[in-house]
């Protein structure tokens, strides 16, 4: 038994020894797999590749590799910025490299990782302490000038401190091993060893514009940061143009932005399209804004000069404006809602900058004169044309049908074009301002002269004067900031009613504009004319007061909450005198001598309150925004037509008239929205911006005043991926961007839904009214829905960099006249009508450095637009008004013409496939451009620059027969009738081949030549739009005459132009409403500039 017991004792022994061993087995294998797995962790596999990257970036993307939790303090590594490069590195290797030059340290714990900052011993702190220096710099730009504000940083440590007003810093206790890095928005960081005297640090301008300041709608941005489409004008691309309209330095600078001038006289207005028609009856021209107050882009007034329209951008001094930002795409536009479907123009004006009172001086002075003329007939050459012209129909030239052959003197030649239009215009423009400032408190005041006579005869010009101020402030603590800015202006136009371009085809034999007693002259012989120096005795005088004021205000209630207001104010009124005399009309006539007297006011107010939040939300940034907007726009005309003057020298007084009548109206337009604006930045890659916007309206229908709008727009910046910086190291930037959303059109005037009476014929002696509209209560907006993809690339460091961006706007629920049955009584309605018009394209821009040495570089910008307009559907079409006019599946903008089919060998007359006008018109010919652009080189060499600027415009236009208002030997008495030298390569015998008509003294087959599409011709061209060269002056002179910086300038315009086009100017030759040209306009003039800038 006990045998038997101590076996049993033994044999359970040794099971649990043996149990007890596979057990401990098992907990070394796990506590050995656990070992393995920490170990696995601690030395993982880390690699990344970061330049000049936030430290809490880099600790993020180590943590995302490792799986590690860390734990520090966020102000521990504020505004420490670092470059590593790790390849499979471990754990610790990685946090060694990364923390090595900092005050930092790190503790593994489990598997988290603790980040402290580092305890430096007592005898460390007394050696440091010994070794410690102050240090003393001063940091400026590029031009040498004091930089305030610049952050200094000492590296590895929470010291740091910013530049004064100076542009100096101090920093006690610094470690003489120290380095110090320094930034400022716009320059590149550098880093530098600390010293007891750092002397001058100049700071280097960005290569790449990618983190230059837009402005969007309600705020700002970055280009590195934008989701939406804009190109921004700054400053000194302002300057280097001898420009009195600032919209003109945006021709050939802007994609998908085509400009063209009215005419080349003084002051003229500009046509702006951005991405092309939408519409196709009602306004296609964008929303302008200034500092926030919306601004008229068009005369305002029912008069017009021969400059086609005072514009009242004219009377913006370009000298005052920072910077011009074009929205285009609905991420841009969207927030303003119904006004937002022709894009967006946002003029921002400069603002005062802290530092030591500033007086900065600008003047140039310059000639213009027509750069291009016209090849036209000699009088010989005249002379023969119209004789011809009488053999071939058989007609004997009397002194009624042929005074220019039978009363006047066939051996006298008048160069009209060099009278009429060879003048020389001249330029003058004076700018001078005062700047400064604290640091809380900036300011700058302004004046400007600027005086510009015509190429036309007489002295007459147009003068304006301009005073503006802008003044910044804020509150110690920063929460409450400030910002007020006023501008007024004064303009005096005196330029001649209407452009005399037309008159430069009297027949060259005409007879002289002053007979012998120095009057006009009306006639010679019997045979009469029009004087067209009459129209300079026609006196016309616009005077322009044009005040326009913006307050701002912000206050942070708590971190990253604003509550903002901005309100403006904008007043313009517009006196307007035309004296017709009895000298300037002809004895023989019946003539009277008028006066008209217009006085126009133009109020418009607007208030904006906003609440903005900011705050950190996970790895990136919110930014949210909600307001409301109202604005008031009242416009006032009075007008006074008095006739019936004794004499010329009481025109300016209606009391003296036999008849004055006098017309008055009054117009307002009531605008109210509510917006808002999400906005989300995660880690700087991923980007997100929503709007949305609810508008009414008081020019729709009381049913249709409200309507909402309304947009997405997103990017990524995938350079910052970690896949693209291993596979493509050359790429240093790339963004993907779309965007898709809703805006509105409400340019279609005011009261249009309203019914309207007009005055008819009276009744027993009272007046009757007539119904001249109906009333539609449906009325609503044109909509807008706009759809853009983009991707932006940046090579070399940003040297290089590229955009292509496609878009597609698709405009519905147009409003057009809607044809109504004979019952109604009317014609048409104006009312919505489900057609639909398509504007779709391309466009490039290229930016490159081509070389940055020290002492030169140069740099290259270009951009093209390739732009296709499309009717895409229009509801019975075929039986509407418009049948003549639109085709589906082609431009809004075409023409329908006649075919022609040369000339008939046997008749020598034109011939046509048709005869009927319209019936027979089937060549469709598009008016509007198929692309444009511009190409602009920036050059550099010591104190030298120069830049130039090329635009292109593949374009048809208005053929040189087309232009003339009459056939060759056609004379209609006191008519003009020269014509091109080109038309004597006529037809004058049977079986002549020639593309010119015999010589005939009827119109007819010229008329159907001006309907038919051998009236349109090939109007492209590539033109040297602007250059300037500049020289500054040595520093240490600069220095030796107590100046900060003095240059001189050259400036020119339209300099030179290349084209196949043989009227006046490719660019002003543009289509009525018929097809053909409406007549010669003064054509753009070649200006050349000399000035001098200085700085005090």
């Amino acid at each position: 038994m006990n045998l038997n017991l101590c076996a049993e004792i033994a044999h359970t022994r040794r099971f649990f020894a043996s149990q007890l061993f596979k057990v401990m087995k098992l907990t070394v294998f796990i506590i050995t797999l656990a070992c393995l797995q920490v170990s696995a962790k601690v030395y993982s596999q880390i690699s990344l590749s970061e330049k000049n990257a936030s430290l809490s970036k880099v600790i993020n993307m180590i943590q995302q590799q490792s799986g590690y939790s860390f734990f520090y303090k966020h102000s521990l590594l504020r505004d420490i910025h670092i470059s590593a490069d790790l390849k499979n590195a471990t754990l610790a290797d990685a946090l060694n490299k990364v923390l090595a030059e900092q005050q930092l340290t790190y503790e593994i714990i489990d598997k988290s990782v603790v980040i402290k900052k580092k305890e430096i011993s007592f005898l460390d702190q007394l050696i440091n302490a010994i070794k410690a220096i102050d240090v003393h710099g001063k940091v400026v730009d590029e031009k040498g000038e004091p930089l305030p504000g610049a952050t200094i940083l000492v590296k590895g440590r929470n010291l740091l401190t910013t530049t004064s007003i100076a542009g100096e810093f101090s920093l006690t206790g610094i470690d003489e091993k120290a380095e110090i890095t320094i930034s400022s928005v716009g320059y590149k960081m550098i880093t530098i060893k600390a010293a007891k005297e750092m002397g001058t640090i100049r700071m280097e301008v960005l290569i790449s514009a990618l983190d230059q300041v837009q402005v969007i709608a309600y705020g700002t941005t970055t280009k590195r940061l934008n989701t939406g489409d804009i190109t921004t004008i700054k400053a000194d691309d302002i300057a280097n143009e001898p420009i009195s309209n600032p919209l003109m330095v945006l021709e050939g600078n802007v994609p998908g932005l085509n400009l063209k001038q009215a005419s080349g006289q003084t002051g003229s207005g500009v046509n702006i399209q951005i991405r092309g028609y939408n519409s196709i009856q009602q306004g296609s021209a964008p929303l302008y804004i200034v500092d926030g107050v919306p601004y008229p882009g068009s005369s305002i007034g029912t008069f017009s000069f021969g400059n086609g329209g005072q514009s009242p951008l004219e009377s913006l001094n370009p000298s005052d404006i920072e910077s011009i930002d074009v929205l285009k795409d609905a991420d841009a536009t969207a927030i303003y809602g119904s006004r937002g479907a022709n894009g967006v123009i946002l003029i921002t004006t400069k603002k005062g900058k802290a530092g030591n009172t500033k007086f900065n001086a600008t003047v140039y002075q310059g000639n213009a004169d027509v750069s291009r003329k016209l090849d036209l007939l000699n009088t010989p050459q005249y002379i023969q044309m119209r004789q011809e012209a009488f053999k071939n129909d058989g007609i004997t030239p009397t002194a009624v049908n042929a005074p220019d052959l039978v009363s006047w003197d066939n051996n006298r030649y008048t160069d009209w074009q060099k009278m009429l239009i060879g003048g020389t215009a001249h330029h003058t423009n004076a700018n001078a301002s005062l700047s400064g400032g604290s640091e809380n408190t900036q300011y700058v005041f302004s004046m400007n002269y600027n005086r510009q006579t015509s190429v036309l005869p007489g002295s007459e010009a147009e003068t304006r004067g301009v005073g503006r101020f802008s003044i910044n402030n804020k509150s110690n603590n920063g929460k409450f900031k400030m910002s007020v800015s006023g501008s007024y202006s004064v303009d005096d136009n005196e330029l001649p009613q209407i452009d005399l371009t037309r008159y430069i085809l009297l027949a060259p034999n005409a007879p002289s504009l002053y007979d012998q007693n120095g009057n006009l002259n009306w006639s010679e012989n019997g045979g009469s004319f029009t004087n067209p120096l009459s129209f300079l005795l026609k006196k016309n005088t616009l005077k322009t007061d044009n005040f326009l004021g913006n307050l701002s205000l912000s206050y942070e209630v708590i971190p990253g909450l604003f509550l903002k207001t901005t309100a403006g104010y904008n007043l313009i009124q517009l006196g307007y005198i035309s004296l017709t005399p009895l000298a300037s009309q002809d004895p023989s006539t019946s003539r009277t001598a008028t006066a008209t007297f217009q006085d126009v006011t133009g109020k418009n107010w607007n208030i904006e309150p906003q609440l903005e939040y900011i705050v950190s939300l996970g790895k990136g940034k919110l930014d949210a925004l909600f307001g409301t907007s109202i604005e008031d726009n009242v416009q006032n005309v009075n007008n006074i037509l008095a006739t019936g003057f004794p004499s010329d020298n009481v025109l300016t007084a209606a009391e003296f008239a036999t008849t004055v009548t006098a017309q008055t109206s009054l117009v307002e337009y009531r605008y109210q929205a509510l917006f808002a604006r999400l906005n989300y930045a995660w880690d700087n890659k991923y980007l997100l911006n929503i709007t949305a916007r609810r508008d009414g309206s008081s020019r729709f229908g009381s049913d249709k005043q409200v309507s909402n709008f309304g947009a997405v727009g997103a990017a990524w910046i995938f350079s910052d991926e970690n896949f693209i910086k291993k596979s493509v190291p050359f790429l240093s930037f790339g963004k993907l961007r779309g965007s898709y959303g809703v805006t509105g059109n409400d340019q279609i005037g005011d009261y249009q839904y309203l019914d309207n009476y007009s005055s008819a014929l009276a009744y027993q002696g009272q007046v009757s009214y007539t119904p001249s509209r109906l009333f539609n209560a449906d009325y609503s907006w044109e909509i807008t829905k706009k759809l853009e993809g983009a991707i932006e690339l940046g090579a070399l460091s940003n040297r290089v960099n590229l955009t292509v961006a496609y878009f597609r706007d698709r405009s519905g629920n147009q409003l057009v006249s809607y044809t109504l049955p004979g019952q109604t009584g009317f014609t048409s309605i104006l009312a919505n009508f489900p057609a639909l018009v398509q504007n779709s394209g391309w466009e490039y821009t290229l930016a490159t450095t081509n070389i940055h040495a020290a002492k030169f570089t140069w740099s290259t910008s270009a951009n093209l637009t390739v732009l296709e307009n499309k009717l895409l559907a229009f509801p019975n079409l075929a039986t509407s008004s418009y049948a003549s006019s639109l085709v589906i599946g082609q431009p809004t903008t075409i023409q329908k013409y006649l075919v022609a089919q040369g000339v008939n060998p046997t008749t020598g007359l034109y011939q046509f496939n048709g005869t009927s006008i319209p019936t027979n018109e089937t060549s469709v010919t598009n008016t509007t451009p198929k692309f444009y652009g511009g190409i602009t080189n920036s050059f550099t060499y010591g104190n030298f620059d120069l830049s130039f600027l090329f635009q292109f415009v593949k374009q048809n236009g208005v053929s040189e027969f087309g232009a003339f208002p009459y056939a060759p030997g056609v004379l209609t008495t006191g008519a003009l009738s020269n014509q091109p030298a080109s038309v004597l390569a006529r037809w004058q015998a049977p079986g002549d081949v020639t593309s010119i008509q015999k010589f005939t003294t009827s119109n007819t087959a010229y008329t159907y030549l001006a309907y038919s599409d051998a009236s349109v011709t090939d109007a492209s061209f590539i033109r040297l739009k602007n250059i300037a060269f500049d020289y500054r002056l040595p520093a240490n002179l600069m220095h030796r005459i107590k100046l900060n910086s003095c240059k001189v300038f050259i400036q020119g315009q339209n300099l030179l132009t290349i084209t196949r086009y043989k009227g006046l100017d490719p660019e002003t030759a543009t289509f009525n409403g018929q097809g053909f040209s409406a007549g010669l306009v003064l054509p753009t003039l070649k200006t050349l500039v000399i000035g001098i800038q200085t700085s005090l």
